[in-house]
């Protein structure tokens, strides 16, 4: 909002009945959410028509057929057409913007000059009225008023034309860059190619118009952040999550920069989808480690299980607010045993922890006492994800190693790491962990225990009569409710 001087010249609010930068884009903020609505639709209305394709015979598949993805294509067009005028609509928001600016200096101008007359007598000479001078101001500033008017004018001709003109590429290119229509609406746009330089632009305007709005709620204070913080706000930027959502974070769990500081001195690998994780030093604390976890899922602002492969067992959970209570929520359950001692217990026996971008520990390594608790693929206490590789040579070098893969680790017939960059994606195993996270959170230590174990292993009785014995035998993770219930394809049971 524009700060308003009290002046002869009359803002554009003064003009058209309180009208203002602020309330034009607040009028179409809900046309970008009912066309992110729309695009989401259309997308669920190509998958119903491929499955009308794929599952029926005769006239509906034939009438189908014959015109593929209509009402999808109706969809994504109505979809680009709101996201456009919903840009250019925000872009003479702006245009008003630079109006009022203008105006405020003009009645700065005005101000100066009278205050200047009445405290120097010099100034007004002779008879001359206070009234006749200050007509005398105005009219000497008359044509910088008139210059603003004509030059918004102008803009308003030019955002009209583009309007009733209809959305070309370079229009949609300039818009996005300027972070006036969401990167993602591209895709909505066929013949639109953005650059490297486009997409870094676009990031650059969200993350300003993020930090403006922290600063009007109040969320954010002093110089323009860096950092892990700046951080933050880019990864949101370039996952699409919203300015609001944002906002509602930093609201609801009063994040600031200092609440990144945890991050510090803390080795940073990323992996290849540019995810930041962090391996923690051998001596971290159990409150330090849990708070590391915390930021690291802030940090990342996604998780990209998403999109992780068509076969996934979940719809991707949306990252925000909510979210970020519910892991706060899973970590106080399991705190006793995963942070208050199991951090130190890993660290101690030998094994590394790294954290990771869906909010729980990864590890691996460790002695002989370390090596019963990560049986199979890797076993999931609380928040601890062990992974099954015991005896590596560095156990940091071998978890750099998987992060910056990507995939879950596999062993060769020596024992050894072996990444061959066909395995299971590593986004989808930590989902998987992470389901056992909150199985240990809902049903507590023992229970869990109790359950798995009950379920891992079924008895057959052999003998007669009084004389009966327990037979035990292993079930297959797949007929076990708890890792069907944690996604078996993502946990790589029905590859």
């Amino acid at each position: 909002m524009v700060t308003r001087t009290v002046g002869p010249f009359a803002y554009y609010s003064e003009i058209y009945a309180g009208v203002t930068g602020d309330s034009i884009r607040a009028a179409v903020d809900p046309v970008d959410t009912h066309a992110s609505d729309l695009g989401a639709l259309a997308d669920e209305l190509r998958g119903d028509e491929k499955h009308i394709l794929e599952s029926t015979e005769g006239d509906i598949s034939t009438a189908v057929a014959a015109s593929p993805f209509v009402p999808y294509e109706i969809a994504r067009s109505l979809t680009a057409k709101a996201q456009f005028a919903s840009g250019c609509t925000r872009l003479f928001a702006q245009d008003v913007d630079a109006f009022d600016t203008t105006v405020n200096g003009i009645n700065e101008s005005y101000r100066s000059m009278v205050s200047g007359a009445q405290h120097d007598p010099d100034v007004r000479g002779g008879d001359v009225s206070m009234s006749d001078l200050q007509a005398g101001f105005k009219a000497n500033l008359q044509p910088r008023y008139t210059a603003a008017e004509n030059a918004l004018d102008a803009r308003a001709d030019e955002v009209a034309g583009k309007l009733r003109n209809g959305p070309t590429d370079e229009d949609v290119r300039q818009l996005i860059r300027a972070g006036l229509m969401p990167l993602a609406a591209a895709s909505y746009f066929p013949t639109l190619v953005l650059t490297d330089s486009d997409k870094q632009a676009a990031y650059n305007a969200a993350v300003t118009q993020t930090i403006a709005r922290l600063r009007k709620e109040g969320l954010l204070t002093g110089s323009d952040p860096v950092g892990p913080y700046r951080d933050w706000l880019e990864n949101a930027a370039r996952r699409g999550v919203s300015i609001d959502a944002i906002i509602d974070i930093a609201r609801d769990h009063d994040i600031t920069p200092e609440d990144f500081d945890v991050l510090d001195g803390l080795e940073e690998v990323k992996d290849r989808d540019g995810k930041s994780y962090f391996i923690l030093p051998d001596d971290i604390s159990g409150d330090d480690a849990r708070n590391a976890v915390l930021m690291t899922y802030i940090l990342n602002a996604g998780t990209d299980y998403g999109t992780a492969g068509p076969t996934r067992d979940f719809p991707e959970t949306p990252y925000s607010s909510q979210e970020i209570q519910r892991i706060k929520d899973r970590q106080d359950a399991n705190n006793w045993f995963s942070y208050d001692q199991d951090v130190g217990f890993v660290h101690g026996n030998g094994g590394r922890l790294s954290t990771t971008p869906n909010g729980m520990l990864m590890g691996l390594g460790g002695d002989g006492l370390q090596d019963l608790y990560s049986l199979n693929g890797g076993t999931t206490f609380g928040d601890i994800f062990m992974m099954n590789i015991d005896d590596p040579s560095d156990e940091e070098a071998a978890l750099r190693q998987i992060i910056r893969s990507g995939e879950g680790p596999t062993v060769d017939d020596d024992g050894n790491l072996a990444l061959r960059g066909d395995h299971l994606d590593l986004d989808r195993l930590l989902h998987h962990e992470e389901q056992h996270s909150r199985q240990w959170a809902d049903e507590g230590y023992a229970g869990f225990i109790a359950g798995y174990l009950n379920e891992s292993v079924d008895v057959d009785w052999k003998g007669w009569g009084p004389f009966q014995a327990p037979v035990p035998h292993t079930v297959e993770g797949k007929d076990n409710s708890y890792e069907s219930g944690a996604g078996l394809t993502d946990g790589g049971y029905d590859e």
